[in-house]
């Protein structure tokens, strides 16, 4: 969810003021790099979180 608000935010300031024909070469590729980027720690949170949830449910079973 994180990622598309940030790219939707890249999408709007970027674009929406000027046309994409004016666009530096360089933005196009500076949006997808910060939305890959905010897709890989999105993920990374995600398998941290689960990784946090696994332990407690092991630390859990062991004392039942």
């Amino acid at each position: 969810m994180k990622a598309q608000a940030i790219h939707a935010r890249v999408i709007d300031t970027n674009t929406t003021r000027k046309p994409a024909a004016s666009l530096p070469e360089g933005y196009p590729a500076l949006a997808s790099g910060l939305l890959a980027q905010a897709r890989g720690l999105e993920l990374l949170a995600i398998a941290a979180a689960t990784l946090v949830a696994a332990r407690v449910a092991v630390a859990i079973f062991r004392r039942t």
